[in-house]
């Protein structure tokens, strides 16, 4: 771990979808979908670019609210407010410009987000880490779909989750 004294306290949080209470899933509600991720993770960025874009590819996101969440492995020294990025300095300023680019530039959000992320249960052991309904998919993220399909309860099921999966 590296810590940034000069790297911004804000962190971010993109959700796409309908605004559908994420904390009480009904079986007309769209599934929770959560990413949590690093910027400068090698794996997390393969995700995001050859797997995660079938959420829209596949209209998936029309059952789908969707949640990217950077600084997954990051943390708060609680005595001088410096954060520790996994990556070092450099993934904690990516990390401030994506949080920046997810319209979210607020300290005690970030403090928050950061204490949930430390609240996951089972807690990430790897990123990318994939949360559908808040039940993590573990090593198998990059087949996010079929854990989303299951989940989904609507009428309207988008085309991929009417097709086999694996």
């Amino acid at each position: 771990m590296y810590e940034s004294e000069g790297a911004s306290n804000s962190f971010g949080l993109l959700s796409v979808g309908d605004g559908a209470n994420i904390n009480q899933p009904f079986a007309h509600q769209k599934v929770n979908l959560s990413v949590y991720y690093n910027s400068l993770c090698q794996s997390c960025a393969q995700f995001i670019i050859k797997d995660l874009k079938n959420v829209f590819d596949s209209n998936l996101i029309s059952i789908v609210n969707l949640r990217l969440v950077p600084w997954a492995n990051a943390h708060i020294n609680n005595n001088n407010s410096s954060i520790s990025c996994q990556n070092g300095p450099d993934e904690c300023e990516l990390n401030s410009l994506e949080s920046c680019a997810l319209n979210l530039w607020h300290k005690v959000l970030g403090k928050a987000y950061i204490n949930q992320i430390a609240h996951l249960s089972p807690s990430p052991s790897f990123v990318p880490w994939v949360v559908v309904n808040n039940q993590p998919v573990g090593k198998d993220y990059a087949n996010f779909t079929h854990y989303v399909c299951k989940a989904y309860g609507g009428v309207a099921v988008p085309e991929v989750c009417k097709s086999p999966l694996k």
